[in-house]
């Protein structure tokens, strides 16, 4: 025996099987692979974040993010009742759609320990932004005779804000640009820490976003930069890969579940004394409406529990030497 533990193989399984916590082969939890690189930063920010208290920094934190919706593509498949060996038969097989862009929801909001803001939407079809389908990205600028470095840099800084973002087949991120981001996006989140100083000057205030090249976090002179400095906006370095460390993205999971719940069961998943909700109509409208009241659903007591577990991840990326950590929570 590998553990050199007494006893034959039959009488281990028999008492790992009738123990409380049965232990037997169970399909293993799957992690998005995390590049060497962004391993190292995930420890670096460990280091740096793990001895800071939860009140006094943690909860000074507002943690931001973009996310997007799309009903015509459920990732859990229904369950069937069926008898065994006949997985492959045709009426026991569940239809995959694709999800189809027009039906993309694009949302944004943020999260402290104080509160929670509001859910608020971004189009694809607004006239000032470059979203699905996206043109050919003009090419870099170069000098021009006799241009000083100057207005050569100006023109540069130009060319990115409004620079398409990279397409990918299928849709999973927000797909803005810079320009577009700062002019619609980033006020909500300056305003709400500025409305913060308001309650208490004497503290400072934390924004937190990840690496989307639209909020500008990885150079500096750019216009979501710049609004930032104009704006005294203290932000925290978030490294790449690390949805795990943006409270946030736990209350994405919560909002997501109890949508496509009352999309797929209704009323028939409320226990009784519930009070009845309004049936999706079918409009992308409508479903816009029911994020909203769902996102408002969640209680602050939910979202203090997330940012509780900050300094523990913290600590969790330096044992774990930068891996992905997950909790109960998310």
């Amino acid at each position: 025996m590998y553990w050199h533990v007494p006893g034959n193989v039959r009488t281990l399984q028999r008492n790992l099987k009738t123990r409380k916590k049965r232990a037997g082969m169970y399909v293993a939890s799957r992690r998005k692979i995390i590049r060497k690189k962004n391993k190292a930063l995930h420890v670096n920010f460990g280091w740096d974040n793990k001895d800071k208290p939860l009140f006094g920094y943690f909860d000074r934190v507002y943690y931001t993010d973009e996310a997007h919706y799309n009903v015509t593509g459920f990732k859990q498949a229904p369950r069937v009742l069926r008898e065994e060996g006949t997985r492959e038969e045709p009426q026991n097989i569940a239809q995959q759609h694709d999800q189809e862009p027009e039906w993309a929801i694009h949302m944004y909001s943020y999260a402290n320990y104080y509160e929670k803001g509001p859910l608020n939407f971004y189009s694809e079809n607004d006239k000032d932004n470059d979203l699905l389908p996206t043109p050919k990205a003009p090419s870099k600028p170069r000098r021009r005779k006799n241009e000083s470095d100057e207005s050569l840099q100006q023109r540069v800084l130009n060319w990115e804000a409004n620079k398409p973002p990279e397409v990918e087949l299928e849709i999973k991120g927000a797909h803005i640009t810079q320009a577009y981001y700062t002019k619609h996006l980033l006020p909500t989140y300056i305003k709400a820490i500025q409305e913060a100083r308001k309650r208490d000057s004497s503290l400072d205030w934390y924004l937190q976003e990840d690496n989307d090249p639209s909020h500008g976090t990885r150079s500096t002179g750019n216009v979501a930069w710049v609004e930032k400095l104009k704006n005294w906006i203290l932000t925290i370095e978030h490294p790449a890969q690390s949805p795990d460390l943006n409270p946030i993205e736990g209350l994405w999971n919560i909002l997501l579940q109890r949508v496509e719940q009352r999309i797929l069961h209704g009323n028939a998943r409320l226990k009784p004394g519930d009070e009845l909700e309004e049936e999706w109509d079918g409009s992308k409208q409508h479903l816009k409406k029911i994020l909203q009241q769902e996102w408002d659903k969640i209680p602050m007591e939910e979202v203090r529990a997330r940012i509780m577990e900050m300094p523990w991840r913290c600590r969790e990326m330096v044992r774990s030497g930068g891996l992905a950590c997950k909790s109960k929570l998310w």
